[in-house]
């Protein structure tokens, strides 16, 4: 054995996740319950949303849903059925194929910190003003081969 490859010999053959205190995943397989699983049902709780892509719960009980489209609905409770508005931002996002508002997280300390954070698909070009293409790519360039450059 040579110097160099003691070396690696020594080294943890997974450096980074035992540096993180964590170990590698290790998948164990388990017999089939002998138990039949309960039939399972489907109940609706929030209806009358618009391609929903986010759903979020505040510490209050409240929900957050976000639309695709850049709407941020709040609920009272699992059973209101009138959501308030609490942001449009329509004119700001781009709504074409996979893009539109993908992402919402809700302050922990809400509704003390009264704070709901989106990621979404800006409406424009880096240096552009939104609405830019609206909810549209126009052919040249086209949407699926040289897309429509956002933000």
């Amino acid at each position: 054995m040579t110097a160099q490859s003691a070396a690696n010999a020594k080294k943890p053959r997974y450096p980074l996740i035992r540096r993180a205190g964590l170990l590698p995943l290790v998948l164990v397989a388990t017999p089939l319950l002998a138990t039949p699983i309960p039939e399972l049902s489907e109940t609706v709780v929030i209806s009358g949303l618009t391609k929903p892509t986010v759903l979020r719960f505040a510490g209050n009980g409240q929900i957050f849903v976000a639309e695709k489209s850049g709407r941020v609905l709040r609920f009272d409770h699992l059973g209101d059925t009138t959501p308030d508005l609490v942001a449009d931002l329509g004119d700001q996002v781009h709504d074409y194929l996979d893009r539109g508002l993908l992402g919402m997280a809700i302050h922990p300390d809400y509704p003390t910190q009264r704070s709901v954070f989106v990621f979404y698909t800006a409406d424009a070009p880096p240096g552009q003003v939104a609405p830019f293409w609206g909810d549209t790519c126009p052919t040249p360039p086209g949407g699926t081969i040289d897309g429509c450059t956002v933000t």
